[in-house]
């Protein structure tokens, strides 16, 4: 029987019936206000957003064109009061021709007097001065002002020199901005007698504060010049503006000759809307800014009483709704009891079918349902004993399989966790291989296996094959290790079976093969070796045959030499022979394929069959070293080349080359002979195929060869074949370690 399961406690994270109503009710009642509200609020907030922006654009535009009224005004202002003027004139032409100094007194309280008449004429006048071409003050309508003081400093004696000018502003005690302006005091025949200078008090201070509270009360009004210094401004009570500092903000208010207006915020990360309206032909501006928050404050106050409106509406709504579903979510209350009990295992529970008909019809149908689940209760403990028993048939099947494999084998998880093994694995690494980790050295002995190979199969999913060396009493065996990768539905390797096969007998084998290739390959390169040898020798006896009675000292001298240069001839092979043999080639080490070429070409020169065969070589400069055995190398090529010269018929080009690219080195072996016929190409790498007469090949070089280069990571293929020849490719990665390298 299934045992039932504990009772657990209603879901809080569910909600009740009551919550869900009135969850539908303030959806369908208060979410339509809400949304009228959020609509109103929104297109409030738009209007009066661009209220605010029609504001601060009318105020700079009105507030500019004030600006240049009165600067044009004062502007003009000057040049009339000079023009004409022939007191002026005459009392500035005596005063630089007299130098009486009563004379020169009278003058200039003369010429005072004509200023301060011409002061009273307008109200904004501070001050009028002029300025003798050599910068000397000759008269002003300001108290302490010394007669003929140095003024040649002043930017009005500058700036009037060249003709009538807005000179710019000066500031006087208490920051009160000072308007400059200048003009030349020429007579009809153009000659100068000065500069006459004025500063007006810029009253446009008042009227900027005025239009400030008439039409931006919560605003602020700016002057600003050419340079982008506060001219005149306009700002709340309180707020300090230093007259002169230069402003910034993110348009451009310097020389601005174009009007714009922004929504920004200010150095003081209060957000503000602004218009700026340049005053023309001055360069100057008005920049009106006004503080989001104060140009939608009433709008702020709306959305809080708005706010507080709905949230009492919802309290209400949701109080009426908790009323209502009361009296509904009872009787499901105790039906939803009645399920629970079920749940815990109360099988064939009734409740009372009382109450309205949905609830009713929902009781009946619990209690049909609960009957249900009694019966179908004891239907599926009846199939999971059934199911329990034919898996445990699987697995004792599985055990008696994996048991019947003469090979080590071995499951490993995702944590390289050795989770299962057959009876030839716990044999050969003992019992306590399970649970550990498969690159975790045994006691004794190597770890199972290592851990890049398994790595590599649960990433990419592809088998991996490998060999090592190991100790078994005081023999070593070879053992090849194998993963496979067990995959689930979706593809995804879930385990790595590892299978260890001794392949000690295979490998010994294998040497013979290759043995008996080479001795075919020596043996044959012997003969020509012997050929070489026996050249010299015959000549020697011939020599000596013929001396053997001679008594001329001539005839024995010319012997001698003879005999001397054979001789040499046969001490040189034989060096070579034994430096080569001399060399230890059968370890795994950075072979230099440059150096195994001339090897082989030294070797293939001495065969038979090669002497009418032109060898060359085409070797490669800075070559790449390959990680293998030189005794194998020597081999390839060895066979590659004898093939050649057979396929030539002993005449023709042997031709070696050697190139680097793409990671690889490879080694070309090309012949000039009558290629490959087609219908032999596909078997030429089989094993005892051979084109040869009997008793000239066994049919396993090329066998061989193949083998030896794929088991230092390369290829050994046929690049092409025609009637001009055939070319073999041996391509071997660049410093690359081959798989079968710890045997």
């Amino acid at each position: 029987m299934l045992s039932s399961p504990p009772p657990t406690e209603p879901s809080k994270r569910h909600t009740t019936m009551g919550q869900r109503l009135v969850v539908i009710f303030a959806l369908f009642s208060a979410a339509p206000l809400f949304a009228s509200n959020l609509w109103g609020y929104l297109q409030s907030r738009e209007y009066l957003t661009d209220h605010a922006f029609r504001n601060v654009r009318d105020v700079a535009a009105l507030e500019a064109s004030q600006t240049l009224v009165f600067v044009d005004a004062k502007r003009d202002l000057v040049p009339l009061i000079v023009a004409g003027n022939l007191d002026l004139f005459g009392l500035l032409r005596s005063l630089q021709q007299q130098t009486d100094p009563e004379i020169l007194a009278t003058l200039q309280r003369a010429l005072r007097k004509l200023l301060l008449q011409k002061a009273a004429e307008d109200d904004d006048v501070q001050e009028f001065f002029v300025v003798s071409p050599a910068g000397e003050l000759m008269a002003s309508t300001a108290e302490g002002r010394e007669f003929r003081q140095d003024l040649s400093a002043e930017r009005c004696f500058h700036a009037g020199s060249a003709g009538p000018r807005i000179v710019g502003f000066e500031y006087t005690g208490a920051q009160q901005p000072t308007l400059v302006v200048a003009a030349p005091v020429a007579d009809e025949f153009g000659k100068s007698w000065g500069v006459f200078c004025a500063r007006f008090a810029f009253n446009l201070h008042q009227q900027l504060s005025a239009g400030r509270d008439l039409r931006t009360p919560e605003g602020a009004l700016y002057l600003i010049d050419a340079g982008g210094r506060v001219v005149d401004a306009a700002v709340e009570q309180g707020t300090a503006v230093t007259l002169g500092a230069t402003i910034s903000r993110p348009r451009p208010v310097v020389g601005g000759t174009q009007a714009w207006d922004a929504r920004y915020a200010l150095p003081s990360g209060e957000e503000t809307i602004g218009a700026f309206a340049p005053v023309p032909n001055l360069g100057w501006g008005v920049l009106v800014e006004v503080p989001v928050s104060r140009a939608l404050a009433n709008l702020t106050r709306l959305k809080w009483q708005a706010a507080g409106a709905g949230s009492l509406l919802l309290g209400v709504l949701v109080l009426m709704t908790l009323l209502a579903a009361r009296g509904i979510s009872g009787p499901i209350k105790r039906l939803s009891t009645a399920a629970r009990r079920v749940a815990t295992g109360s099988l064939g529970e009734r409740v009372s079918t009382d109450g309205p008909r949905e609830v009713s019809d929902l009781a009946d149908t619990f209690n049909q349902m609960s009957l249900s689940l009694r019966e179908s209760h004891q239907l599926l403990e009846q199939r999971v004993a059934a199911a329990t028993q034919e898996l445990r048939q699987n697995q004792e099947f599985t055990e008696l399989l994996l048991n019947s494999i003469d090979q080590r084998v071995v499951v490993i998880d995702p944590s390289l966790t050795i989770i299962k093994a057959n009876r030839v694995a716990l044999k050969a690494y003992g019992e306590g291989v399970l649970g550990r980790a498969c690159d975790e050295p045994l006691p004794g002995g190597p770890a199972v296996c290592e851990a890049a190979p398994v790595r590599r199969t649960f990433e990419t999913g592809e088998p991996t094959t490998s060999e090592r060396s190991e100790r078994k009493g005081e023999a070593q065996e070879i053992v090849r290790l194998d993963t496979l990768p067990v995959r689930s539905a979706d593809r995804k390797v879930e385990a790595v079976i590892l299978v260890g096969r001794v392949v000690t007998a295979e490998k010994r084998l294998q040497a013979e093969l290759l043995h008996h290739e080479k001795m075919a390959a020596f043996g044959l390169l012997a003969a020509g070796v012997a050929h070489e040898i026996g050249n010299p020798l015959a000549s020697i006896a011939a020599q000596l045959r013929m001396n053997r009675d001679a008594t001329e000292p001539q005839r024995v001298q010319q012997t001698f030499g003879v005999v001397e240069r054979e001789v040499d001839r046969v001490s040189r092979l034989l060096r070579d022979l034994v430096t080569f043999a001399r060399r230890k080639r059968d370890d795994v080490t950075l072979v230099q394929l440059n150096d195994v070429v001339e090897d082989v070409s030294r070797l293939v020169v001495h065969d038979q069959r090669a002497r009418n065969v032109r060898i060359e070589k085409k070797l490669a400069v800075g070559l790449p070293g390959v990680r293998a055995k030189e005794d194998h190398l020597m081999q390839v090529l060895l066979n590659l080349s004898l093939n050649a010269i057979d396929a030539m018929g002993g005449t023709g080009t042997l031709t070696i080359e050697t190139t680097a690219d793409a990671g690889f080195v490879t080694c070309r072996v090309c012949d000039t002979g009558p290629g490959i016929p087609p219908e032999v190409l596909p078997r030429v790498f089989e094993a005892f195929f051979t084109t040869k007469e009997a008793g000239r090949g066994t049919g396993l070089g090329l066998f061989v060869s193949r083998d030896l280069v794929e088991s230092l990571g390369g290829r050994l293929e046929i690049e092409r074949t025609s009637s001009e020849g055939t070319v073999f490719t041996v391509k071997l990665p660049i410093g690359a370690r081959p798989a079968s390298a710890a045997g």
